[in-house]
């Protein structure tokens, strides 16, 4: 379905921002509709969630270790995995900058519950700062 939302802008002339949230390890399974639909011309994002999320704490068997590669493999996509609080804000806003568009990018988020020490990436008070960190931050 995400895939074929995210068409509407070369069919219709009617973008729109299609977003799915899918349970990390069950991204493989999804990869083939979602794939065709970006050689279709389709754009969206697609979020991979951990188990964390809904149930307990994810382990090894709650976080695929396949999905960041097939994220980063994926052609016509962008993938991120933000740690710190802040960047999932630039990223899914520069995600949505990218969809429908001619030239535009689908988007595939991969996220974590396990705690990060949010200090390690404090914010700088400097505007231009701040805006460097953002830029590093959606570039990955």
């Amino acid at each position: 379905m995400v895939s074929e939302l995210g068409t509407t802008w070369s069919r219709w002339g009617q973008p729109l921002i299609p977003i799915a949230t899918i349970y990390d390890p069950f991204v493989a399974r999804t990869l083939e509709p979602w794939s065709f639909g970006m050689y279709a011309g389709g754009q969206s994002i697609l979020i991979g969630t951990p188990s964390g999320v809904t149930l307990a704490p994810e382990g090894g068997a709650h976080q695929s270790l396949t999905t960041a590669s097939i994220g980063l493999e994926q052609p016509e996509c962008t993938a991120w995995e933000p740690a710190f609080a802040q960047d999932p804000e630039w990223c899914m806003l520069e995600a949505q900058r990218r969809i429908g568009l001619p030239g535009g990018r689908s988007a595939y988020f991969r996220l974590t519950t396990r705690p990060l020490d949010q200090g390690l990436a404090a914010m700088p008070t400097d505007e231009a700062l701040v805006e460097r960190r953002r830029w590093h931050s959606v570039a990955g």
